[in-house]
């Protein structure tokens, strides 16, 4: 179909007339789906990698928590892309729905390129600064490297994946996912070990291989928005982009909070020694799973608040919030009862014959699981307020949980009281009480219902 033909249908691909919880799973199972198969890459890479040595699955641990927070700053971009084109795409505004990508796609590329520019050359001073061995230094500083370099590519590919999400096209950047997964899949045992001939590059070649895929990435969704007529160069407008970055703002902190108290966690885990450090990168990779069917229904409540409210309808936007979140408990419930009845078994997938390593990173499934019941409502909540472009909210959620009560308590458990690597799991556990409940205050206030975007 040409870009011209494009413009005869609608922008939205739900039905939001039957919205129910048909039309969430219809829109969260691709996102769902998708984000298991980012997450299968980065489970790869560490599978892979773990056979290198303990060296080398902390030197990933800790230049992938610093990569992590450079992709959360993209939340400047997504959050207001997502509820900009969510919101056109409920009015059936196309004109308005390229303004807000194209100016998305701008502001991506200027931040990008700005936090690649400064952080290759300061990507030893940045591992040194979290607390990095000198032994993992050595491994991590070219990967982490390679990760600035291809920062370009993943901000243009998520704000392409996002603004097709907000029309509820999902099933396209799960199908974009499938086909970079395969291709790292392929390239990350060919280039570590130096199979088939390739050179073995060891740590380097799973940055590599990330790199070409994520390269592919951004090259096929941008070809999809341009065949759906969503991409359209026009004038810079500097209305749009304060737009943005009102919205973009709180999004960010809430987005870098995470990552950025991520990292200093792995110092304080760090105290406790090098097997720690790698324990809880093991245990990290393997509770992102969960997150990843909870981030399906976030997505879908974004997108389906997004456009219902667009429409003028906010009682389809609550009853959407409600059935996300009954839908998401129900089915955490199960995930968690899988983590602490597996949790040694799973951890020594990926640490196999590394006793001490499966001992603290069970320790640390078990004592989050239960915990991660309430993280939908949490999310969910978040995600309502995201798709209606308030985002102050869950910013305050984030910012209290982590940087208040998470990181000082962590050390306080561990260190002071003596409880070691336990006491910064229940200090974790503790942060995602406090991220719900401030969630839900900021939700019930219903302000999100009446808001404007502009």
């Amino acid at each position: 179909m040409s870009p011209a033909r494009s413009q005869d249908k609608p922008l939205s691909v739900v039905n939001l007339k039957r919205g129910g919880l048909g039309t969430i799973i219809l829109v969260a199972w691709p996102v769902a789906l998708s984000t298991l198969l980012t997450q299968f890459m980065i489970i790869v890479d560490t599978f892979w990698i773990g056979r290198l040595g303990t060296v080398a699955l902390a030197a990933v641990g800790v230049a992938g928590s610093v990569f992590g927070v450079m992709v959360a700053l993209s939340q400047l971009v997504n959050a207001p892309v997502m509820a900009f084109v969510a919101r056109f795409s409920g009015a059936d505004d196309r004109a308005q729905a390229q303004g807000a990508l194209f100016h998305g796609l701008l502001l991506a590329m200027f931040v990008s390129l700005v936090l690649a520019a400064v952080g290759i050359p300061l990507s030893k001073s940045i591992l040194s600064f979290f607390g990095a061995a000198p032994e993992v230094m050595q491994q991590g500083i070219g990967y982490l490297k390679i990760l600035f370099f291809i920062l370009p590519f993943v901000y243009l590919a998520g704000v392409s994946f996002i603004a097709l999400q907000a029309t509820g096209d999902t099933i396209s950047p799960l199908l974009v996912s499938l086909g970079t997964n395969i291709l790292n899949l392929a390239l990350d045992p060919l280039l570590i070990f130096g199979w088939l001939g390739f050179p073995r590059l060891g740590l380097m070649g799973a940055g590599v291989a990330t790199a070409v895929a994520s390269l592919l990435n951004v090259t096929i969704s941008l070809a999809i928005l341009w065949r759906r007529d969503l991409l359209k160069f026009m004038p810079v407008r500097l209305k749009v982009l304060g737009h943005f970055v009102k919205i973009g703002f709180f999004a960010m902190i809430q987005g870098i909070t995470r990552p950025l108290t991520g990292m200093a966690m792995f110092y304080i885990v760090g105290l406790s020694g090098l097997v720690a450090q790698a324990a809880f990168t093991v245990g990290l990779r393997i509770i992102g799973i969960p997150f990843i069917f909870i981030t399906g229904l976030t997505v879908a409540t974004q997108s389906l608040v997004g456009q219902y409210l667009g429409a003028g309808s906010p009682q389809g936007a609550s009853r959407i919030v409600r059935l996300s979140a009954l839908s998401g408990m129900m089915l955490q419930l199960i995930l968690s009862i899988i983590l602490f009845l597996g949790a040694s078994w799973l951890i020594g997938l990926f640490s196999p014959s590394q006793a001490e390593v499966i001992t603290i990173g069970a320790s640390y499934l078990r004592v989050l699981a239960p915990f991660l019941l309430i993280a939908p409502l949490s999310m969910t909540w978040a995600g309502a307020q995201y798709g209606a472009g308030k985002t102050i909210g869950p910013a305050m959620a984030a910012v209290g949980a982590n940087w208040i009560v998470k990181l000082p308590l962590a050390y306080v458990l561990s260190r002071i009281a003596g409880m070691d690597t336990t006491g910064v799991w229940l200090a974790i556990g503790a942060s995602v009480v406090v991220e719900a409940a401030i969630n839900g205050a900021y939700f019930a206030s219903g302000g999100w219902r009446r808001s404007k975007l502009t």
